[in-house]
């Protein structure tokens, strides 16, 4: 403990030169208080970028937490939206990924403060940004959302976040824009950043449905281009519309749908030819069939 407190004095008076003095040889990873605070916990929480540098290049693990879950990474982007230390844990091999236990992801967190220089870094390290909480089962969408942050909202759905996925209790992305307008309303505060968001997800699905009915399009005429076009097309007409009536399609669903949608068609126009024979056009055909995978 003496070595501890010892360490952290020269953290706090920046003294780098004997701070490396003390930390040469030893192993710095085992030295910490009761609570699991360690010498880069410590520096990471007071900002201290030289020593924090110093501890990781004498090898301080940047993934020994604290009581409570709590990482240097979860820590340097509790503390700050300066992204310096931020940058340098991950950098040293910091997990973008791990869970505190009440705080979630480093992702969450990030989103949770609006930072959108953290969210940004923490993608391009490798952030997972559909992880979601295993208390609440609520990822880094819903905390944006939740505390009104629309540039991280915008930011996680051009990095494609999937806002099918629902929390524990059941809410996706859009539900729970429509409950804090709901709040704000029942309260009688102001709602408008709430609104933009909600505006904002409705083009993201309006863009989703379009692309997802264009796949389809596409689906079609790769059949078409194999049995002809003189089949019933109600099918894929039925498919399309029910799509379009749909909120948001999640990606699992949307495979669903192909391949029902294929092997309807395919049954039905198998269907039509049996009724018209087994001239050689046709052999030639079922064949051609039997023989697709989309």
């Amino acid at each position: 403990m003496n070595d501890y407190m010892a360490i952290l004095k020269n953290i706090q008076s920046n003294n780098i030169g004997e701070l490396e003095k003390m930390i040469r040889g030893v192993d710095i990873n085992k030295i910490n208080n009761n609570s699991g605070d360690t010498p880069l916990i410590y520096a990471v929480y007071n900002g201290k970028k030289e020593a924090v540098k110093l501890l990781l290049e004498y090898g301080a693990d940047p993934n020994i937490s604290m009581e409570g879950g709590f990482t240097p990474l979860i820590v340097s982007i509790g503390i700050s939206e300066d992204t310096y230390i931020t940058k340098l844990l991950l950098d040293y091999g910091a997990d973008s990924n791990f869970e505190a236990q009440y705080n979630g992801t480093p992702l969450m967190k990030a989103s949770q403060r609006g930072n959108l220089e953290a969210v940004k870094l923490l993608l391009d390290y490798g952030a997972d940004i559909n992880l979601s909480a295993r208390r609440t089962r609520a990822g880094a969408i819903s905390m944006a959302i939740g505390y009104h942050h629309i540039h991280i909202v915008k930011l996680l759905l051009d990095r494609g976040v999937d806002i099918s996925l629902s929390d524990n209790e059941g809410h996706t992305a859009y539900d729970q824009a429509l409950l804090e307008i709901e709040y704000c309303a029942n309260i009688g505060v102001p709602c408008g950043e709430s609104q933009n968001i909600l505006r904002l997800l409705d083009d993201h699905i309006n863009i989703i449905k379009s692309k997802q009915l264009l796949s389809f399009a596409k689906t079609q005429d790769k059949i078409h281009s194999i049995v002809g076009r003189d089949m019933d097309e109600g099918v894929f007409s039925n498919i399309s519309e029910h799509l379009s009536n749909m909120r948001y399609v999640p990606s699992v669903q949307m495979r669903m749908l192909h391949e029902k949608m294929e092997n309807d068609m395919m049954a039905n126009y198998l269907d039509t030819l049996n009724q018209y024979g087994s001239g050689k056009r046709n052999r030639k055909r079922i064949k051609s069939i039997k023989k697709y995978k989309y």
